[in-house]
C-alpha cells in the first residue's frame, strides 16, 4: 500500500501526514465460527455495532479466503490484549497500516477537507478494482480534488489462479509508488492568527458564525507600510467589523494579540 501524500503550507510548515495505526482483519474460512469468534474478540477488543454491520457488509460481498476488517485504529492497549490471546483465534490478526492526521484540528478542514471509508460509489468512481484494497479516500476539499495525485499507485501481483479463484503462483509484481506531496498557498501562521482574531470578534458579538476576511493594506491605504494586513469579519447578518492594521509575518500568538482593537 503507497504512503499517502503529504500536504504543507506555502512556508513548508506540515498540515497533514500519516501516522501508524492497527486493525483488526479476520479470514473467514480460517474460522470455524465467525460469530461465535467476534463475540470473544469483544471481551478485550472493544467492537461496536456498527463495525460489526461494516464487517457483514464486506463478507457478503467477499470471498472466504480473503482477510474482511473487523475494526480499524485498535489502540495500544487492544493490541497488547490480543497478542497475549492470539492463540486462541486461528485467522485472526492485527494488522498495521497508515491513517490520515491533521496537525491542525479544524483549522484547514474547511479547504483540506478528510479522507473516510471507501465505499462503492469511490470505488465505481476510481474505475478499478485494485483500489478496493484501500480502507480509506479523500471524501472533500482538497483531498478529494487531489485524490489521484495524494494516494499515489498501488502495488499488486499478476497471479495464476484455480477454478475457484485461489493462488496458483505469482507471474509478476508491481512495487507501489507512494502520492505526491501537495504544497497550498496558505499560511499557517496567518490562519491561526486570523481564527483567533475571529473567535475573539463573534464572542463581542454573542455569535457563533462568521467569515473573516484578510486583505493586503497596500492594496487599500497605499500610505501603509506593504507588510501590513487588514481583517474584516462578516457575521450572518452582513453586520461587518473592521480590525486594525497589524504586521505580518509575526508569530501567530503576538499577531493575534495586536489584532484586538475594534
Amino acid at each position: 500500500m503507497p504512503a499517502r501524500g503529504l500536504i504543507y503550507d506555502r512556508n513548508g510548515a506540515l498540515l497533514a501526514d500519516n501516522v501508524s495505526a492497527y486493525r483488526l482483519e479476520l479470514i473467514p474460512e480460517q474460522v470455524e465460527d465467525i460469530d461465535l469468534a467476534l463475540e470473544k474478540l469483544g471481551a478485550f477488543i472493544n467492537i461496536t455495532p456498527d463495525d460489526l454491520k461494516r464487517f457483514q457488509r464486506a463478507r457478503d460481498n467477499s470471498r472466504r479466503f480473503l482477510p474482511i476488517t473487523v475494526k480499524l485504529r485498535l489502540d495500544e492497549q487492544e493490541v497488547a490484549r490480543f497478542a497475549v490471546n492470539r492463540h486462541r483465534f486461528p485467522g485472526v490478526e492485527v494488522v498495521p497500516y497508515l491513517t490520515r492526521r491533521y496537525l491542525h484540528g479544524d483549522l484547514f478542514a474547511h479547504v483540506i477537507g478528510y479522507v473516510a471509508r471507501l465505499d462503492a460509489e469511490d470505488l465505481k468512481a476510481m474505475g478499478d478494482e485494485r483500489y478496493s484494497v484501500l480502507s480509506h479516500t479523500g471524501k472533500t476539499g482538497i483531498e478529494r480534488a487531489y485524490e489521484e495525485r495524494l494516494r499515489g499507485t498501488i502495488g499488486y501481483e499478476e497471479i495464476e489462479t484455480n477454478a475457484r479463484g485461489r493462488s496458483l503462483g505469482v507471474l509478476k509484481r508491481h512495487v507501489s509508488q507512494a502520492g505526491t506531496d501537495l504544497r497550498l498557498s496558505l499560511d499557517l501562521a496567518l490562519q491561526q492568527a486570523t481564527a483567533e482574531a475571529q473567535a475573539i470578534g463573534l464572542d463581542e458579538l454573542l455569535l457563533d458564525d462568521g467569515v473573516a476576511i484578510v486583505e493586503w493594506a497596500e492594496r487599500i491605504e497605499p500610505l501603509l507600510p506593504p507588510d501590513h494586513l487588514r481583517i474584516t469579519l462578516t457575521v450572518l447578518d452582513d453586520t461587518r467589523r473592521e480590525l486594525i492594521f497589524a504586521p505580518h509575518g509575526l508569530r501567530a500568538a503576538e499577531l493575534a494579540r495586536r489584532i484586538v482593537n475594534w
